[in-house]
């Protein structure tokens, strides 16, 4: 299959060739602004071979989940395409413009709109009568290799937690990761809080009301952690959180959420699993808060008390009803 098609390109005004370039970046660490820069001069460079006469370029750059089908750039492209604004759309690949069957969609609105895309990376130009299937199977291959990626990735990072307790999480008030830690081993307990701890589940036990509990934690001024997105204070659901947390005890799990898809918006949500955690095989007592048959008991009272409390549809209508 050719890189790009040979047809000839024409300027709809008659003088200046109109070309639209995409790009983007997913905006993760390890991914660099300049990255957008190199995927302009890309497109760039591959219209300066199809096309000597003058230029006029219009530049969409963003940083965004390749997923996701709500990020306000995609409107804006369906827009300047349904507006027969431009002569030629290049990406880099299809993957840029979305990461799924959506970037059909859109090459669609181009060719139904006289605007040619191309995506050199892909072998996708839609002057070519097989652009359709060309860009099914590369958007088949970017979701697949995508799947693939993320799945190696989480293997290998829950074989390492199973096998020597690697993988750190972010800390959580009570402990301290030091400079170069790497697995629960080197993680540190801090002592100062292992009293804050057991009175945490002595009140649990005794009232059975987390929003109390927090409300006792905030008059005490104890910090809840530098890792908790911008909240100050204790509340009901990080109280839940604490003391859910099987490392209080010594025993870290991994895997208590995953991720689902959303295939409206494309993007992905944190959901409970229902397989449950994964425990390490290794035991780390050096890490130990709260006696683990302490931990195991108050959990399970609480959690007693508030499964009486949850919503079914049976009871959801009798509280309608009553209301």
């Amino acid at each position: 299959m050719k890189r790009v098609s040979e047809s000839e390109l024409k300027p709809r005004n008659g003088h200046t060739l109109k070309v639209g370039i995409g790009c983007r970046i997913s905006g993760c660490a390890n991914q660099k602004e300049q990255s957008l820069k190199d995927q302009e001069d890309h497109g760039k460079e591959v219209i300066a071979e199809l096309y000597e006469g003058p230029v006029e370029y219009d530049v969409i750059a963003s940083k965004g989940k390749g997923e996701a089908l709500d990020r306000p750039e995609l409107t804006e492209v369906e827009k300047i395409l349904r507006r027969r604004e431009l002569d030629i759309f290049v990406w880099e690949d299809l993957g840029r413009l979305v990461r799924g069957a959506e970037a059909v969609r859109l090459l669609g609105v181009g060719v139904d709109h006289g605007t040619r895309t191309i995506a050199p990376n892909d072998c996708i130009d839609t002057a070519e009568e097989t652009w359709e299937s060309d860009a099914l199977n590369a958007c088949a291959a970017h979701v697949g290799n995508n799947a693939h990626t993320s799945k190696r990735i989480k293997n290998k990072l829950m074989n390492r937690f199973v096998k020597n307790g690697g993988v750190l999480p972010c800390e959580v008030y009570g402990y301290l990761k030091p400079p170069g830690a790497k697995t629960y081993h080197d993680l540190q307990k801090i002592p100062e809080a292992t009293p804050i701890y057991q009175e945490m589940f002595r009140r649990l036990r005794a009232t059975g009301n987390q929003e109390k509990v927090a409300d006792w934690l905030n008059e005490q001024k104890v910090p809840v952690g530098k890792y908790s997105r911008g909240r100050k204070k204790w509340y009901g659901k990080s109280v839940a959180r604490a003391r859910r947390n099987p490392l209080l005890k010594g025993m870290p799990g991994r895997g208590f959420r995953h991720t689902e898809k959303d295939f409206e918006s494309g993007r992905r949500k944190s959901v409970h699993n229902p397989k449950g955690p994964t425990f390490s095989r290794h035991e780390f007592p050096h890490l130990v808060h709260v006696d683990p048959v302490e931990f195991d008991s108050v959990n399970a009272l609480l959690d007693a008390k508030n499964k009486v409390h949850l919503p079914t549809p049976g009871n959801a209508w009798r509280i309608l009803r009553k209301k």
